[in-house]
């Protein structure tokens, strides 16, 4: 399970009463400490097993955390994910919340990672459309995560979001440098 519910006694809200609240802070998505297992959850041979892990070797006592860096811009598909750019991991952080999994996303072409990805739209049966500004295209993901095409191959100078129109079945793309 995803860990990021504070107490509703203590969360915040905007604004303050007596207007009308309309956003409520719920809690932070940091990277994997959101979705790590409770140690007191884990059953006595799974313990053992980590601990004879850490005893060859095959498991170090603090690995390195995977975080969100530099987030940007994100947004939750159909299956409740909430997908995240971040800028300095190169890639789409995915916090699964059914699964209560974080993955990462970071192949732009069957060849290529993203190197500055930015925006990010949720498009028809799955698809997510992410804009790198480095590599001035915009990828077409499916639902795994795996490339399906580039967009706008040596059309945008620098493209930065991305919106995905489902009532006209179009896709906008903001491009920074261009100013279009």
């Amino acid at each position: 399970k995803i860990n990021y519910e504070v107490d509703p006694q203590t969360a915040r809200i905007w604004p303050s009463p007596p207007e009308v609240p309309r956003y409520r802070y719920v809690g932070e998505l940091t990277g994997e400490q959101n979705v790590r297992e409770i140690e007191e959850s884990k059953s006595f041979g799974t313990k053992f097993v980590d601990f004879f892990k850490m005893l060859v070797g095959i498991k170090g006592q603090n690995p390195v955390p995977v975080v969100l860096q530099r987030p940007q811009t994100g947004c939750i598909d159909d299956k409740g994910r909430i997908l995240i750019t971040d800028v300095s991991r190169h890639g789409v952080m995915v916090f699964d919340m059914q699964k209560g999994e974080l993955s990462e996303w970071l192949n732009a072409t069957q060849n290529t990672n993203f190197i500055s990805p930015l925006g990010i739209a949720v498009g028809p049966k799955g698809s997510v459309y992410v804009s790198d500004s480095e590599l001035n295209y915009v990828v077409q993901l499916d639902e795994t995560g795996a490339p399906i095409k580039q967009i706008g191959e040596g059309l945008f100078k620098r493209p930065t979001g991305v919106a995905w129109d489902p009532a006209q079945g179009r896709l906008y793309v903001a491009d920074t440098h261009g100013h279009d």
